[in-house]
């Protein structure tokens, strides 16, 4: 045998550490790293990838009788012959007899395999983590699979609808599977870039013809028609191809596309009802899990899936189509990803991005919608807001002795900014999603404002060490915020290597934004000059190049420097649209920092503020929202939202944002009380009752968000009988 870690192009390995003991799984492409605890110390040696049932990208073996893995997650046992002999949740227990398995050990943002001859012992989740026995076996074979996931071709098109639509019947082909198993990202390859040319060129058999599948999608021959079936297109394997009205054609039957509230959301009904009963249906194959949603369907529907598991894909889709999408509606999961895109040539690049996550894509309102998101507490603020006659704040981060109007135009507004200090600021329709993308005019308040080159840096490689992190603080009145450093690093098994920057000169500032950091967190004034030094204004758009990968500007009407950040080289930020008071912002700046700490990517971080406090809507996303700083633990970062109904009683909703490597249609189990049914990854996962004892279990998993009538705290301000009894008192 000869020693392991010499992977070709060693992105994806295996290391021995010594604190704590055992290995560390390393996902440079992704920037993962795992730590996984053995009972020895161990040296990790080159192993047979064909000792799995699944593919690896590297395997390796190793000497002991454990494997400890620093989260509760779930574990799957298959047999060698792949089939499912156990599937253990994290709050229960399973010993097996002496034989040969594959264990897939979920939630790591890796995908990481064991290879046993032996008995197993796998015992309930303890102490935020779970524990792996063999006995009498050979070494351990460990295996690992980078989730990485990006473009592995190009398809050129001309501005023509017809080469547009030829282009998008290309997706398919990077589907890993036609089954129903495409509804787990890891059977999802991203879809081809698309650039534009002076003719359609595209690798031979990557289209898809009528001639060549089941399905296709007649449109009109204009981008409004051809934008919003991107997804559905990619996601079914379909063909695109003109029509004289939107129809979905499937095995010779037609399916109008239609809707009372019009085009593009028929077209997502669409591709939620069919997701979503392939989640069901799956169950029957290599996962069969119980899943939340399929008893209640098959008693609604009458559906016999494990004779669906069995149909062509054709064949379910119709089958699927007979069952009226309202009895699906409320087992739906929350969508990630809604993308408004002008319907323009200019655009054409970002579909296959959007694509790759699923999005709901619409084209934009000819009007500008005054409303907020639905049933928002905060809608008569945000209006107010934006007809710009909110005249008091108590400090903002800018002048400090205006009004609130005053202090905005002394920092010298653009001639476009308009409704009293806001950037350009619109107010797009509610999407429902958790984040939303806008690839148009303006700057869309409680979104992100994209770009095509920022989508494509988050593909790129970089480093699985030490998170490096720069807290600058370049304003004396503002220096309370500077214990976010504090704040980032507070992970257990996840290194952190924060600086604190004061008073930066434009020198030293121009300086830190061109280092490698992971995250810069800017504290300060921000005005039209650039961003607050202790000599003077840096412009963001006078920088030649950016290297920080994700930043926060947390000072007034930011959201300009941070679009020429991202124009630098960011993949993403957080920004403020208006005028934000100071205490207000130093309390979303240490909310904000946690969430990422926690695994939160910047869209999602962005959604809690939001729904959490009126000021979160004067923040927005620049670049990629998708993009986090670390990983959360499982399939989903969690928010948990608390009522206390009496004594030793709580109704819990655990809700989920989907990570960006275990993207829309993972599985994830919240560990809450003896729950036995998985969710999918997005949205409401589970909602119980559940007593002190069960509740303070699920918060002594490690620090997560919780909402309680309204209110943002956290999991580690919870845990003990007082931080209980405090909400109990305000319930």
């Amino acid at each position: 045998m000869t020693l392991a870690g010499h992977h070709p192009f060693n992105q994806v390995r295996v290391e021995p550490t010594t604190d704590p003991q055992g290995v560390t799984v390393i996902d440079d492409i992704q920037g993962i790293r795992v730590s996984l605890g053995t009972t020895e110390p161990v040296i990790p040696l080159s192993g047979a990838p064909t000792a799995f049932c699944f593919p690896v990208d590297v395997a390796y073996d190793i000497d002991t009788e454990s494997v400890r893995i620093p989260m509760p997650v779930n574990v799957c046992v298959r047999d060698h012959v792949g089939s499912v002999v156990a599937d253990v949740p994290p709050n229960t227990s399973k010993t097996l007899g002496q034989g040969q398995y594959t264990v897939e050990i979920g939630g790591l943002g890796v995908k990481t395999y064991l290879a046993v001859q032996s008995e197993l012992r796998i015992p309930a989740a303890t102490d935020g983590g779970r524990t792996i026995s063999v006995e009498n076996t050979d070494p351990v074979g460990l295996g690992v699979r980078s989730l990485h996931n990006q473009p592995a071709t190009t398809v050129t098109t001309t501005d023509d609808p017809t080469d547009v639509m030829r282009a998008l019947s290309c997706f398919g082909a990077s589907l890993k599977t036609t089954s129903c198993e495409r509804s787990f990202p890891s059977m999802r390859g991203h879809p081809p870039q698309i650039k534009h040319g002076d003719c359609f060129d595209a690798p031979a058999t990557l289209e898809r013809t009528p001639a060549e599948t089941d399905i296709q999608i007649e449109v009109p021959s204009t981008f409004e028609y051809i934008y919003p079936v991107a997804s559905l297109a990619y996601y079914l394997n379909a063909a695109v191809v003109p029509g004289d009205s939107p129809r979905l054609l499937v095995d010779g039957t037609a399916h109008p596309i239609e809707h009372e509230d019009g085009y593009d959301a028929a077209v997502f009904r669409l591709l939620k009802h069919l997701f979503t009963l392939d989640c069901l249906t799956r169950t029957e194959g290599f996962y069969p899990v119980q899943l939340a949603g399929r008893e209640q369907i098959e008693e609604s529907a009458g559906l016999d899936f494990a004779a669906l598991y069995d149909q062509s894909l054709g064949e379910q889709v119709n089958t699927y189509l007979t069952v009226p999408f309202e009895t699906v509606a409320s087992i739906v999961p929350r969508w990630p990803l809604t993308t408004t895109i002008a319907p323009t040539a200019a655009h054409l690049g970002v579909l296959s991005y959007v694509a790759a996550d699923l999005s709901s894509i619409r084209t934009p309102e000819t009007e500008r919608s005054v409303t907020t998101r639905a049933g928002s507490q905060y809608a008569a603020s945000i209006n107010e807001f934006l007809r710009g006659t909110s005249t008091t704040a108590p400090s903002f981060r800018g002048q400090s002795s205006a009004t609130a109007d005053q202090q905005i135009q002394q920092r010298g507004p653009s001639d476009d900014s308009t409704d009293g200090g806001w950037t350009r600021a619109l107010n797009p329709p509610s999407t429902g999603s958790i984040t939303h993308l806008w690839f148009n005019d303006g700057y869309p308040i409680a979104g992100a404002k994209p770009t095509l080159d920022a989508c494509q840096r988050r593909l790129d490689a970089h480093s699985s060490g030490p998170i490096d992190v720069a807290v600058i603080s370049n304003a004396p009145e503002m220096h309370d915020e500077t214990d976010v450093a504090d704040l980032y690093g507070m992970r257990d098994l996840i290194a952190f290597d924060v600086t604190v920057y004061e008073e930066c000169s434009q020198t030293a500032l121009r300086e830190i934004l061109m280092t490698e950091y992971d995250l810069i967190h800017y504290i300060g004034h921000v005005t039209d000059e650039g961003l607050q030094c202790d000599d003077g204004w840096l412009d963001a758009a006078t920088l030649d190049h950016v290297e920080t990968r994700a930043f926060i500007l947390n000072g007034c009407r930011s959201v300009d420097q941070g679009m020429a950040l991202v124009e630098s080289g960011a993949i993403g930020g957080l920004c403020t649209l208006s005028g934000v008071a100071n205490t207000s912002a130093t309390d979303i700046g240490r909310t904000v920092a946690r969430l990422l700490n926690a695994g939160f990517s910047l869209g999602g971080s962005l959604d809690i503020i939001t729904d959490t406090s009126v000021t979160g809507y004067q923040y927005m996303v620049v670049g990629d929202p998708r993009l986090t700083i670390t990983t959360c633990k499982g399939t989903a970062a969690t928010l948990a939202e608390i009522h206390s109904i009496e004594k030793d009683q709580y109704k819990v909703s655990i809700h989920g944002f989907p990570a960006p490597s275990t993207s829309l249609g993972a599985l994830s189990m919240p560990y809450l009380g003896n729950e036995k049914e998985y969710s999918l990854n997005s949205g409401q996962l589970v909602t119980k009752t559940v007593t002190t004892a069960e509740l303070q279990a699920h918060l002594e998993l490690g620090r997560v968000p919780v909402r309680h009538e309204g209110t943002l705290t956290w999991s580690d301000m919870l845990t003990g009988e007082e931080g209980l009894s405090n909400i109990e008192s305000q319930g």
